[in-house]
């Protein structure tokens, strides 16, 4: 698995006791139905196997990146996010971002998920609700 950051990494660590499946379970199950695209993928997920939001979003954004032959590169995640219609969202991120890097280098803005995660102890997560870059629910 390509380089991932530190949320996405404990969404993949934690997937097995939260979802009842490994991430590479995963990757086969949705395999063996032939999904391609992300609305298919998120339905088979969340109706067909009661996985949440949240993992299923992530569990289909990692599939899809693998079966493309790799991961965006975090700007390109971002450029993806706020492009089209939500273009003027843009600012509103990077704010965010400058903001929350100014709190200290223990904290992390994730590209997947939409939340802030402190790295050292106690662990915390911040998040914010958006909708999904790619179905557009929250």
């Amino acid at each position: 698995m390509a380089d991932v950051d530190k949320a996405t990494q404990s969404m993949i660590n934690n997937m097995p006791e939260k979802t009842g499946k490994s991430l590479q379970q995963w990757f086969a199950l949705i395999q063996s139905k032939s999904l391609k695209d992300h609305g298919p993928i998120m339905k088979f997920l969340k109706d067909g196997h009661g996985v949440t939001h949240g993992y299923a979003n992530t569990i289909s954004i990692l599939y899809r990146q693998q079966a493309s032959g790799g991961p965006s590169s975090g700007d390109d995640l971002v450029e993806a996010q706020y492009s089209g219609g939500k273009a003027a969202m843009r600012p509103l991120y990077e704010v965010i971002v400058k903001t929350v890097k100014g709190f200290g280098r223990d904290l992390a803005p994730s590209l997947v998920n939409g939340s802030v995660t402190r790295s050292v102890h106690p662990p915390a997560t911040m998040r914010w609700q958006n909708a999904c870059a790619e179905c557009g629910r929250p």
